[in-house]
């Protein structure tokens, strides 16, 4: 089995306010909106509570179930999805986690560190419960964009033999380009 990196350009302040209004009809709308997604996520892991019914957690402050706390982290992309923009992820699908290692070994042997595993770790940037298994969840916020695009821009890509590896770097820097460039966040899932 493969996975891969599900990449969202996104305003985290608004998602946050989103989860943060606690309004009945907007939670209405979103579950309305996302009808199809939350009836995918129930088929896919079959829990004792409907998908939806974690989304109003979310959205409406309910307390938190302690069971199938990864069925939080779907909805936070399906919101992601809807109020966030895809962007392509060919250099970062249909891999193994190995792959992470793969990019930031090859990039620190061109002499530049960068932990590509990070874009996966630390949240989606918006309070949810950890996930009891996948998906793993990262973000990288506005204000830090650069910081990670001069790292990865320091990277020589002409000395990297490895034209898959130079295609993930490039995909990646196209994420924090575009980011930068329409003043979003980064929102990387990985499953």
């Amino acid at each position: 089995m493969s996975y891969a990196i599900m990449p969202y350009k996104i305003r985290l302040d608004a998602l946050n306010d989103v989860l943060a209004v606690r309004d009945e009809a907007l939670f209405a709308f979103v579950r309305d909106r996302c009808r199809a997604d939350l009836t995918d996520l129930d088929q896919w892991f079959g829990t004792a509570r409907p998908a939806a019914d974690f989304l109003a957690d979310l959205m409406l402050g309910r307390p938190h179930a302690d069971a199938d706390a990864h069925v939080y982290g779907y909805c936070v992309k399906t919101l992601c999805e809807l109020w966030g923009a895809p962007m392509p992820n060919d250099g970062w699908s249909g891999m193994r986690y190995g792959w992470f290692d793969t990019v930031s070994g090859t990039v620190a042997r061109a002499g530049v560190s960068y932990a590509f595993a990070d874009l996966v770790a630390g949240g989606p940037g918006v309070d949810v419960p950890a996930p009891d298994d996948f998906p793993a969840m990262g973000h990288i916020t506005r204000d830090t964009l650069q910081s990670h695009l001069d790292r990865l821009n320091g990277v020589d890509l002409a000395g990297i033999d490895d034209r898959q590896v130079v295609e993930a770097v490039r995909q990646v820097r196209s994420w924090l380009q575009v980011c930068r460039q329409d003043d979003m966040d980064l929102v990387c899932f990985y499953h």
